[in-house]
């Protein structure tokens, strides 16, 4: 699975909640993107990364791949 690294851009979420989340690479980018963690937003609210900067999204890294490729689905 090859994810992407994104975060809300600023302004569209209070700074606390501007954390970089995990997503499943979409074949096209869709209108809506969801992260591992359950979170939707919008493609146009994002801020896409190159690498995880700022505070991470703890429940993504929790689900994020394990090194075989399976996702882990417990809540942290």
């Amino acid at each position: 699975m090859i994810l992407i690294v994104a975060r809300p851009l600023p302004g569209t979420v209070s700074e606390t909640r501007r954390v970089a989340h995990l997503f499943p690479k979409p074949s096209t980018y869709p209108g809506q993107l969801i992260a591992l963690c359950g979170a939707k937003y919008w493609s146009g609210d994002l801020e896409m990364l190159n690498g995880v900067r700022g505070m991470p999204c703890e429940r993504c890294l929790a689900r994020s791949p394990e090194p075989n490729g399976s996702i882990a689905s417990a809540d942290p």
